[in-house]
């Protein structure tokens, strides 16, 4: 590493990427950037004299600063960008190159940032409709929908020992009776999110009690929102989870039930209701959060709010332009879509991120400040520090966490009405609710 970070002081560098395998992250693994660099700190002060130092997560940042001079190198790997695809290290580059040119042309002059996020959120509010400047959610609303919003509907539903231990979910295979297959059904949907950015309600939201609920739903079946909601499942149900319920210990993440019969409590987005109503599902609406749908075009008149909307449709003509380029080389073309789809997936997700904390490197624990010694770890020769990151005044517009769940959400659902899921004919009673839900816009 400090080799590589000299060579890159000496060109006057400000990024190393990585090209090939990334090393695996295990806990009773030194991580790969906790090594000495002499010469080299771990880290640098920000503008307000907080620390910042690297990310050891997935993707991940090591920043490192020349002590003599204060030059400073952030060190990535290329599959921040281009994910598990295969390119040399002069693949990586014209990928990178024909991702910026696209970009470029597509978002009138734009240029890639420093990474997928940075660069899709800034996309995102350079092609913004004109006069639209999108109300961020109230404080209060963003922290209930970090607290009731899950990303991922995850289930292993094989009897074993890997499969839920909740009494409200039961699993459909038993691969003792079972223990073979007869077909496995894989949907990439990767880049899916691009697909559900179609008029997604905005801030700041508004509370709603039971009855004001009851009629929104009963006026706006569509309406931009989450919904507090008692359910059951139907006693004929024989299929998979359809609603997410948060564990009473958060540290187990969430269950989706579905027992025939059982009962819960939880928020979902109207999107998913859908899903579970038209699947025969009994829903009480209890209280809701109303985003808003429509905003003041031309000449008063309301017209529906795409905050998302020409973002989304620039990278889907970008990539649709790649797959349909005859000279482009192959490897090329993938590391570009994987470019694109980084984008997208990345964007979505810093719209809900409310700072990270990253990992400072002392080599003595007297170089660590009295405020984070309760925090400090010993990696080898190391003594490590953890330093959180609220949301910048420069980060603060791009948090919208209301789009970010509402993405999320159609993503669930969409996945529910898939050709092998929910439609496939496993269950009963909701073929005919996949039928009508799957052409529409969720």
């Amino acid at each position: 590493m400090a080799d590589i970070l000299e060579m890159a002081g000496w060109a006057g560098a400000e990024r190393v990427m990585f090209t090939g395998r990334v090393p695996v992250n295990e806990r009773s693994v030194r991580h790969w950037l906790l090594v000495r660099t002499p010469g080299w700190s771990a880290g640098w002060a920000d503008p307000s004299g907080r620390m910042v130092g690297h990310w050891l997560g997935t993707p991940v940042t090591g920043r490192f600063e020349r002590a003599a001079t204060g030059q400073r190198i952030e060190v990535r790997t290329a599959a921040e960008w281009f994910g598990n695809t295969a390119l040399s290290p002069g693949q990586a580059r014209l990928a990178w190159d024909a991702t910026a040119f696209l970009v470029g042309e597509a978002f009138k002059g734009q240029v890639l940032g420093k990474t997928p996020a940075a660069t899709g959120t800034n996309l995102w509010a350079a092609s913004l409709p004109a006069g639209l400047d999108p109300e961020p959610v109230t404080d209060d609303i963003a922290q209930e929908l970090h607290r009731t919003t899950g990303q991922h509907h995850l289930e292993h539903l094989v009897a074993g020992p890997a499969s839920s231990t909740h009494e409200d979910c039961v699993p459909l295979v038993d691969p003792a009776a079972r223990p073979r297959l007869g077909a496995f059904a894989y949907v990439d949907g990767r880049f899916m999110y691009a697909a559900l950015c179609r008029e997604l309600g905005t801030g700041p939201g508004t509370r709603l009690n039971r009855a004001d609920t009851v009629d929104l739903l009963d006026r706006d079946p569509y309406a931009r929102a989450r919904v507090l909601v008692r359910f059951k499942v139907p006693e004929s149900w024989n299929h998979v989870g359809v609603l997410g319920v948060q564990h009473r210990d958060p540290g187990q993440g969430w269950y989706y039930p579905n027992r025939p019969g059982a009962a819960g409590q939880a928020w979902a987005d109207t999107a998913e209701l859908h899903v579970a109503r038209k699947a025969g599902w009994m829903i009480d609406p209890l209280e809701s959060v109303a985003f808003t749908k429509t905003i003041a075009g031309a000449g008063g008149k309301a017209v529906a709010a795409r905050p998302l909307d020409t973002f989304a449709n620039r990278v889907i003509r970008i990539r649709e332009l790649v797959d349909t380029d005859p000279e482009m080389p192959v490897p090329v073309k993938a590391g570009v879509s994987a470019a694109l789809r980084a984008i997208m997936i990345q964007t979505i997700g810093a719209f809900a991120s409310r700072g990270r904390a990253s990992t400072v490197v002392a080599w003595s624990p007297q170089d660590v400040p009295a405020e984070y010694l309760s925090s400090m770890e010993r990696k080898g020769e190391a003594f490590v520090y953890r330093v959180s990151a609220p949301v910048s005044s420069q980060q603060r517009p791009y948090y919208r966490p209301e789009l970010a769940v509402q993405v999320w959400a159609r993503g669930r659902a969409r996945v529910l009405l898939g050709p092998s899921a929910l439609g496939a004919g496993h269950g009963r009673g909701v073929d005919g609710a996949s039928r009508y839900l799957a052409g529409h816009q969720w």
